[in-house]
């Protein structure tokens, strides 16, 4: 490299350059750009734009400007005759370039020039991905830490319930991001988890949950005056979801639950039943509250809120449309038949006209379909029989997936409510097993998933309100004690108040007969 100081960079970093051409060993190194000092060492004197003369003068020209007017009293020195002006354009660009020391750890360059090309600084060559701890350094999403936990909580623990059967992970995931730059989400997901967290270990008073839910309420109400509030469907569906969980688990007695977020939901759904397959968030919110709708009609045997009919043409059409079905389209059917079963079980099998008998086949029917058709991932990774000798009164089933587990528990449920229905209004079953035997063993199935996998919190949690509706069909005393232990642990390890149930049923069970 020709010049006796060696190539800019290293000048510009204080290194000794050894003036390899075209490229220098140093800047091959380190990965930065070789800038050649510039040829011949005659006198020369940096000339820099602002440094103008003129600008001393009456009439100020434009910073930078070309003005060759000089003031009478301008100081003139002696020059030699031969001047070169130096341009430093180059050795300026250099220092615009990440300069860290030979044992750093990033020779990541931000080139200006680039800009001037409309690129972005995440378009620059990076050579070295490690940065320093100081470059790391971001402003943190949440500054509050307890906003910080509580958040992190529901990610962790709340989340993957309102996902039991969406293995995208919208609620433990998107909302959680979401949540960060949305105060409706944000609020709503601080309330639930102060409130499981008040629940399970009494390590956050319940006022703060009900402080961050009038605070999400407060933000709520307004939006839904909005004329535009379409815009956010995804979003008000989600917080409704999260609000209306907060609800139940709020209920210490079924009297005392408000039903309000359960009845806006449904009246956001009727009004916009696309979100059933409009993907994403809404979506996902719209099965998380279809189970919501679902549990709260087992509990009092009542039909769905929501327009099963409308929503059934929108499911089908989507559900052929996708040729071959996924697991998540399998679990939604499944889902989907329970919640057509709870509503006509509960509501619409009889009409004017007495019973309408071709329904019920008709339904059935769907049942068995799906039972025959579902994948074989949908078979129980292990099973062992119920053994009342061994004092085992429900069945050992393990899945390999949460999703598995609850679209077997559905469709089990669903014929049992089938057969149930069947005895009340005096329909003979045509199958080989009378309607108490398939009631019994049906039931047995979505009690021992719930039982066995307890780590599963959506199971255990269906087994629950399965026995609001069918509490009249287990009659075994080992097999009661069983289930009301399981409504025990389900509140007092996760939150949900069966107080009133427990107590119901022990009444009903007689339950100082039950072996403690």
């Amino acid at each position: 490299m020709p010049g006796s100081r060696g190539c800019l960079t290293c000048l510009q970093r204080h290194l000794k350059c050894d003036r390899d051409s075209p490229e220098c060993q140093r800047c091959q190194t380190s990965g930065r750009r070789c800038i050649p000092a510039p040829v011949g060492r005659a006198f020369s004197k940096a000339f820099r734009h602002g440094q103008n003369p003129s600008l001393r003068g009456e009439e100020r020209s434009k910073f930078g400007g070309n003005s060759l007017k000089f003031p009478s009293d301008q100081t003139w020195l002696p020059t030699s005759s031969h001047i070169s002006f130096q341009d430093e354009s180059a050795p300026t660009a250099a220092m615009y370039h990440v300069d860290i020391s030979d044992n750093g750890s990033c020779s990541a360059k931000l080139d200006l020039r680039g800009l001037q090309h409309g690129k972005t600084p995440s378009e620059s060559p990076i050579p070295d991905p490690k940065l320093t701890a100081s470059t790391r350094t971001k402003v943190p999403k949440l500054e509050d830490y307890r906003e910080a936990t509580l958040l992190r909580y529901f990610k962790r623990v709340l989340g993957p319930w309102l996902d039991g059967s969406d293995h995208g992970g919208h609620f433990a995931v998107s909302v959680v991001e979401l949540a960060t730059s949305c105060q409706l989400l944000l609020y709503a997901c601080l309330a639930l988890s102060a409130r499981h967290l008040s629940n399970t270990s009494n390590s956050m008073p319940v006022e703060l949950a009900e402080d961050y839910h009038e605070r999400c309420i407060a933000i709520l109400l307004p939006t839904l005056t909005h004329e535009d509030f379409r815009t956010s469907l995804d979003t008000l569906l989600a917080a409704t979801v999260i609000l209306r969980l907060f609800e139940q688990i709020s209920s210490q007695t079924p009297l005392n639950d408000s039903q309000s977020h359960l009845l806006a939901g449904s009246v956001f759904i009727t009004s916009q039943i696309d979100c059933a397959i409009s993907g994403g968030l809404a979506e996902a919110s719209f099965w998380a509250f279809l189970i919501q709708d679902v549990q709260f009609a087992l509990a009092y045997q009542i039909k769905m809120r929501l327009p099963l009919d409308a929503l059934e043409r929108k499911l089908r059409h989507r559900w052929q449309d996708h040729g071959q079905l996924t697991e998540q389209d399998w679990v939604r059917k499944a889902m989907f038949l329970l919640a057509k079963t709870v509503d006509y079980c509960y509501g619409h099998g009889e009409t004017s006209f007495g019973v309408d008998y071709d329904a019920t086949e008709d339904l059935e029917r769907e049942i068995l379909t799906w039972d025959e058709e579902c994948p074989e991932n949908f078979r129980p990774l292990y099973s062992l029989a119920a053994d009342l000798s061994t004092g085992k009164p429900f069945p050992t089933l393990y899945y390999t997936s949460t999703e598995h587990a609850l679209g077997t528990q559905y469709t089990s449920l669903s014929k049992a409510l089938i057969h149930q229905y069947r005895q009340h209004v005096n329909i003979e079953d045509s199958g080989s097993m009378s309607s108490e035997e398939a009631i019994s063993e049906n039931l047995g199935i979505v009690f021992g998933i719930g039982l066995s996998a307890e780590d599963v919190i959506p199971t255990r949690i269906m087994a629950c309100h399965t026995l609001c509706a069918c509490s009249s069909k287990v009659c075994e005393p080992l097999a009661q004690r069983e289930l009301l232990g399981l409504l025990r642990r389900t509140e007092l390890e996760n939150g949900w108040s069966w107080s009133s149930i427990l107590q119901r049923l022990s009444d009903e069970w007689n339950a100082d007969r039950i072996v403690d």
